[in-house]
């Protein structure tokens, strides 16, 4: 019988297996991503729980960094906003910034450029390690009701928050306690 880990490291390897093999078929990426990025509120526990490991693989095939990211955001676009799964994508940009962070720092502001993708920024920036300036992001887009409080909880998980002194939390903290 295989421990938790030994099972993880399993389900791993076969989503590592998968991305590759879908890369060498044309037009899979394509047709399963509108897919993947779509969960029906009703089917949301435990539904693709691997799918933020699919976009981390995907970014480790991509030849740029941005390859993959117009289709994954198109269908994001294209989905119902109660029906967006946000873990690809967001999986993709953590495969990203692991060589390109600067990438994924551009991604974000241009992420809060949008009403229907921003509430997916506190889920990115927690993916790959906050940062002070991701306060002040988050800020902006609370005091311009574009994201609920509910949004940030994501960063109450695990450590999330540990890099960050008190004086760097301070602002969201008051903001919070404020509402």
């Amino acid at each position: 019988k295989m421990s938790f880990q030994e099972k993880r490291q399993h389900q791993e390897q076969a989503v590592k297996n998968l991305v590759l093999e879908m890369a060498q078929q044309n037009g899979l990426f394509e047709k399963y991503v509108p897919i993947i990025t779509r969960v029906e509120p009703s089917q949301r526990r435990g539904q693709l729980r691997m799918s933020d490991k699919f976009g981390f693989e995907l970014a480790h095939i991509a030849s740029e960094p941005d390859q993959y990211l117009p289709l994954l955001l198109r269908a994001l676009a294209d989905t119902p906003s109660g029906d967006r799964d946000y873990n690809l994508m967001v999986g993709y940009l953590r495969g990203i910034a692991v060589s390109n962070d600067g990438f994924v720092e551009q991604i974000k502001l241009q992420l809060a450029g949008s009403p229907d993708l921003c509430i997916c920024i506190p889920h990115l920036c927690a993916a790959v390690g906050i940062k002070p300036s991701d306060i002040s992001l988050v800020l902006r887009l609370l005091g311009d009701d574009m994201i609920t409080p509910s949004a940030v909880s994501v960063w109450s998980y695990g450590r999330a928050l540990e890099k960050l002194n008190p004086d760097q939390l301070s602002p969201l903290l008051n903001y919070l306690l404020e509402r």
